[in-house]
């Protein structure tokens, strides 16, 4: 596959599974920032930290929430 295969590839996804793929592969950012920086984490603390978050979109947003609260 070429470079432009992927590019056409990524352009012709749902935008759901686009922001799907962007979510899943946080931890593994986050991991090679941090070993970037010098200070290495180990990734499968990051994958179970991230686990437990609710992805964008799943959850009420947090201007809802102040307009319910006054």
């Amino acid at each position: 596959m070429t470079l432009r295969d992927a590019i056409n590839q990524w352009r012709a996804l749902p935008p759901e599974e686009k922001a799907r793929r962007r979510w899943v592969r946080i931890p593994l950012k986050v991991a090679m920032s941090m070993e970037f920086e010098g200070e290495p984490v180990d990734l499968k603390r990051l994958e179970e930290a991230h686990a437990n978050r609710p992805p964008p979109g799943s959850s009420t947003p947090l201007s809802a929430n102040s307009a319910t609260r006054h």
